[in-house]
């Protein structure tokens, strides 16, 4: 994942990416690479309370550009819960994700965008058929949406220990 201003999935690249902040130009790089490029998480950037926020206005413009450019995109992120309802409530991200992909005729991703818990690893992802799988057999799945996403939220609890690791004796 380039965390660039809005987080890319790099699949396929054969070098490392780093130090791009302008997504636009993770996006081109990735694809100069001859990868596949995945915005993740389209409405939640890092800032706020739990270090991430939703998108603002300006932000959402952003995003329908890049969607232009992307192969696809995420629309379930397990770390995108109702911590504290109306209060720290991430949810609306994954709702607002699906519209997106919809518009522009993604099926879409699911993922956990695990925080250094391994029980979040296998919460959510894609499934795809492992028969002959190469790149590029997976860059065809990705990009006809012959896949299956399967999202499921991590537990506050889990939440909290991998965005807070000093919480871990705590709770």
């Amino acid at each position: 994942e380039i965390t660039s201003d809005h987080h890319i999935s790099a699949l396929g690249c054969k070098e490392q990416i780093n130090n791009i902040k302008n997504s636009f130009e993770a996006v081109k790089e990735v694809h100069k690479q001859g990868g596949i490029a995945i915005l993740e998480h389209p409405y939640v950037v890092p800032g706020g309370i739990t270090r991430y926020r939703l998108i603002n206005e300006e932000e959402e413009n952003k995003i329908y550009e890049l969607g232009e450019m992307v192969d696809e995109v995420e629309i379930f992120n397990g770390q995108c819960i109702s911590l504290i309802p109306y209060i720290i409530d991430m949810e609306e991200a994954n709702e607002k994700a699906r519209k997106f992909a919809d518009d522009f005729g993604f099926k879409g991703t699911a993922s956990s965008d695990t925080h250094m818990r391994f029980e979040q690893v296998l919460t959510s992802g894609i499934y795809i058929q492992k028969e002959n799988l190469t790149f590029k057999k997976l860059e065809e799945i990705i990009k006809t949406g012959n896949f299956e996403a399967v999202g499921n939220p991590v537990s506050k609890v889990s939440f909290l220990k991998g965005h807070f690791p000093w919480l871990e004796d705590i709770i």
